[in-house]
């Protein structure tokens, strides 16, 4: 089963914070997102919203136009599942 299969649990993630970032370096890259513990869901719609560290994962919001904007400091253990996106689905207004 691929990691971002919709089905896919986020095991890998939780044990390996590098699997982020493979996928964040896929070419071309796969936007994904990030389903949380606390029901929050966030986008990464290119690798620079993401930025991968010893501990956590830091998610930058997109903005209007596609900027990134506020962030998320997200720890591994708190990602219950990714979930890939199609390059064309755009964020919801």
């Amino acid at each position: 089963m691929h990691l971002l299969d919709t089905n896919t649990s986020s095991e890998p993630v939780r044990r390996d914070p590098h699997v982020l970032v493979i996928v964040r370096d896929t070419s071309p890259f796969p936007p994904f997102k990030l389903h949380l513990a606390d029901g929050k869901e966030l986008r990464v719609p290119h690798p620079d919203f993401a930025l991968v560290t010893a501990e956590h994962v830091v998610v930058a919001n997109e903005l209007p136009g596609g900027v990134p904007g506020s962030i998320d400091l997200v720890p591994y253990e708190h990602i219950i599942r990714l979930e890939r996106l199609s390059r064309s689905t755009r964020k919801a207004a």
